[in-house]
């Protein structure tokens, strides 16, 4: 005896896709962050970030199109990622500064034929 199934299958329902964007930023919330263009003059100003901004992506997941993160500090002002660094970058930055002013002054002194004090002082 053979047995020849007859029947179907129906399918019904729906499916959803849940999917998040990954984005890499420089400075976590609560983190201090130095001002760049401070930093260029010497100057060490640190802020605390207190909100993380996306901004520039219209449709999540569209391949070639990056989005620009800015931050929120603690005085509500809001900073483009370009604009900060960290401690060390900010460190260096004003190192930089402060011994360019000093090649400057010298340089100065020599051209008006004045003699700089050495290094380990008047004797």
């Amino acid at each position: 005896m053979n047995y020849d199934p007859v029947g179907g299958l129906r399918v019904a329902g729906c499916a959803q896709v849940k999917a998040s964007a990954v984005f890499f930023v420089k400075f976590n919330v609560g983190s201090k962050a130095y001002v760049k263009k401070k930093a260029f003059k010497g100057k060490l100003e640190a802020v605390v970030i207190k909100k993380i901004n996306r901004v520039g992506l219209t449709k999540p997941f569209r391949q070639g199109v990056g989005s620009e993160i800015n931050y929120v500090d603690t005085t509500n002002r809001v900073w483009m990622e370009e604009e900060l660094v960290s401690h060390q970058t900010a460190v260096d930055l004003s190192i930089i500064h402060w011994e360019n002013v000093k090649q400057a002054g010298l340089e100065i002194l020599h051209q008006n034929g004045c003699v700089s004090m050495p290094p380990e002082g008047c004797r």
